[in-house]
């Protein structure tokens, strides 16, 4: 009975090689622990290598989180050569809990596992990675995801076939993540190791409840078990139901995308306000990737809807990585803060004063300069920021309703540079309404204002 369930097996993992049209002679990483499920993955393609012109590379990382890992390396070594399969070791730099940064212990060692599995893989010439994940693994996934409030995206839990976790400099040629045992149970692939007479690498910190997989593992899904039979096949059936309205739900979200983002990245929100809700937050996600937004979370995609349906009265948002969304009459952009506010001042067509500019008088005008920009004045006029409550010096009226008028996002309306004369406004270089010669304002019979860009800032 176990050499029918192993040939099986084996045929299944033929089959799913198939499907992937690899080229003659293509390598294939496999993320290699030594551990039961690894190992069986190892077995099953070194047996398929006979048949199918196939080269893997067995693949360990070394967290050096524990004494015995070096240990562990050379065990998964030893096994690697009884197979008669090539292997390849990479260790991480020690003391990673330091590098942990607000991130758990688990997340930071999984991304640098895969950060140095794709630069095995670069090194080895394959664009395709294979891991060991199995059924329950996939159950602890989708457990997981809906512990953490996830949508359907989280309930689809781990795809056979996918792009690559994390984004490594080393992954410019599109390194695949492939899970070919991901629908096997894991009892299976202990028992398929057995029959080989393989004993595999035990690492005990698989037994660590302080990690919460562990404790999912260990604790949780058992108990499942007992009150639901066939809990994790369950979970797993339903992950793989899930994954299918998840590609269906993202190509309508894609076309929907093409739809309401020009080919400037502005996102249009009488478009986003016209979709259904799970399309917005696929469109906004999206678009906040494309924006340079690290890894959006539903919460800050949630929190853009909200923001194009507020109206005129939001004006931007941080939304991490040192981005802002702003608006734009009917339009969102998305970018780096400065560049943001750099632009909406180029399109204002106005003087954005940040500090303090410097003046340079003579005995009939003054010139105040920036980095930016030139002024040229008549003598006793000031040049200094904006403020909210100021005036214009010919009629009293708020300097900000014209500045409102005109359009000026209010993000730069209080870092606008004016002329001033009595603490008064005499002039904006730049806003249409204010006359660039005046008569008899603050004392003066006759006002002439010139002003420039300077050619570094073009």
């Amino acid at each position: 009975m176990a050499h029918s369930r192993i040939a099986g097996l084996d045929q299944r993992m033929l089959k799913r090689l198939d499907r992937l049209n690899l080229a003659a002679g293509s390598a294939i990483g496999v993320g290699f622990s030594g551990g039961k499920d690894s190992l069986a993955l190892a077995i099953a393609l070194h047996r398929c290598a006979a048949v199918r012109d196939i080269r893997p590379v067995l693949m360990h990382i070394d967290h050096r989180l524990r004494p015995a890992s070096s240990a562990d390396a050379d065990r998964a070594s030893s096994l690697a050569s009884t197979i008669g399969l090539p292997f390849a070791v990479a260790r991480l730099e020690p003391d990673l809990r330091s590098r942990c940064q607000g991130e758990g212990v688990e997340q930071r060692a999984r991304f640098e596992r895969y950060v140095a599995l794709a630069e095995l893989c670069l090194h080895h010439g394959a664009s395709l990675l294979a891991t060991g994940h199995h059924r329950s693994d996939q159950a602890e996934t989708v457990l997981l995801h809906l512990l953490r409030g996830a949508g359907i995206d989280g309930a689809a839990g781990m795809r056979e076939l996918g792009p690559y976790p994390v984004s490594a400099p080393s992954n410019a040629g599109g390194l695949l993540l492939w899970r070919p045992f991901l629908t096997e149970a894991p009892e299976l692939l202990a028992g398929y190791v057995r029959e080989a007479g393989l004993d595999p690498v035990d690492d005990e910190s698989n037994l660590d409840r302080t990690f919460r997989r562990n404790a999912i593992r260990h604790d949780v899904l058992p108990l499942l078990e007992q009150h639901v039979p066939g809990a994790a096949a369950a979970l797993a059936r339903y992950a793989e139901l899930a994954a299918g309205d998840a590609v269906f739900l993202h190509r309508l979200a894609g076309e929907q995308f093409a739809l309401a983002v020009n080919p400037s990245g502005d996102l249009d929100t009488q478009i986003l306000d016209a979709m259904p809700q799970p399309l917005q937050f696929r469109v906004v996600r999206r678009w906040l990737e494309e924006s340079g937004v690290p890894e959006p979370t539903f919460e800050r995609a949630a929190a853009v809807v909200a923001f194009a349906a507020a109206g005129a009265a939001a004006t931007h948002l941080e939304v991490g990585g040192d981005r802002w969304v702003i608006r734009s009459g009917d339009l969102l952009r998305c970018g780096n803060s400065a560049n943001l506010l750099g632009q909406l001042t180029r399109e204002s067509g106005l003087l954005r004063l940040l500090g303090d500019p410097e003046v340079q008088p003579s005995a009939t005008d003054r010139t105040w300069s920036t980095l930016e920009w030139d002024i040229e004045t008549g003598l006793d006029v000031g040049v200094r920021r904006l403020r909210p409550g100021d005036t214009w010096a010919a009629s009293g009226q708020l300097v900000r309703e014209s500045l409102r008028a005109a359009g000026v996002h209010p993000l730069i309306r209080f870092d606008i540079a004016c002329l001033t004369s009595d603490d008064s406004v005499i002039a904006i270089p730049g806003l249409p309404e204010a006359a660039m010669s005046r008569e008899d304002v603050a004392g003066f019979r006759e006002l002439t204002i010139r002003w420039h860009w300077k050619e570094a800032r073009l």
